[in-house]
């Protein structure tokens, strides 16, 4: 919106407001505004909004912004199914998470979740997780476990020793048939793991 658009009796405060929210657009730009590729950035809550787009707040990026908006028709025709709560978990960055129908001990409509963790972001997103979950699953079913899963690879260093001792002793001259009593080797070995667990107040700033 312009201050040129506003009547010839508008305030002065009416004028700052409309100039501050004044856009330049470009005409071309108008025939990609239905397009999930092509839409400019600042325009995608604006077709997210037309499209009826769910789980929108948990899209961090452009990227998963777009792909929500790209399968927004067939994520609503499967609404309320397991393929529905995993694509839109997919979507919004968890590629390997899984839905357990009829779990073990559950009624029949509790399922359970595995999340599959890759880094720290991984773990702040797990509570949008929860929400997306809520927002695809249909309304009779409940989420019983969401386990998330997080798979770290380090270096296992390994040592053995190997000790051998031998008892001698001498004694005068006899005529008599030497022996050695048997010769027991002992072996161990031992492995020592070491993780480091850090536990911080929700919401706080993660530092490396």
């Amino acid at each position: 919106m312009s201050a040129k658009l506003l009547p010839s009796n508008a305030t002065a405060l009416e004028r700052a407001v409309a100039d501050s929210t004044a856009s330049p657009l470009d005409p071309s730009v108008l025939r990609t505004l239905w397009s999930a590729d092509h839409c400019p950035a600042p325009l995608l809550p604006y077709l997210a909004w037309a499209m009826s787009v769910d789980g929108w707040a948990y899209a961090l990026t452009d990227a998963p912004r777009r792909q929500l908006i790209r399968e927004s028709l067939a994520l609503h025709r499967k609404k309320g199914t397991p393929w529905a709560i995993q694509r839109a978990l997919g979507i919004l960055g968890f590629a390997e998470a899984r839905l357990i129908e009829h779990p073990p001990g559950a009624h029949w409509a509790e399922f359970d979740v595995q999340l599959m963790l890759r880094n720290a972001e991984d773990q702040a997103a797990v509570g949008n997780a929860l929400n997306v979950i809520a927002l695809w699953k249909p309304e009779r079913s409940h989420l019983r476990r969401l386990a998330a899963i997080q798979q770290v690879s380090g270096t296992l260093k390994v040592a053995a020793a190997t000790c051998l001792g031998e008892t001698s002793r001498v004694m005068p001259y006899q005529l008599r048939r030497l022996s050695a009593p048997p010769l027991l080797l002992y072996l161990a070995a031992t492995t020592t793991l070491v993780e480091v667990l850090r536990i911080r107040p929700r919401g706080a700033p993660l530092s490396r």
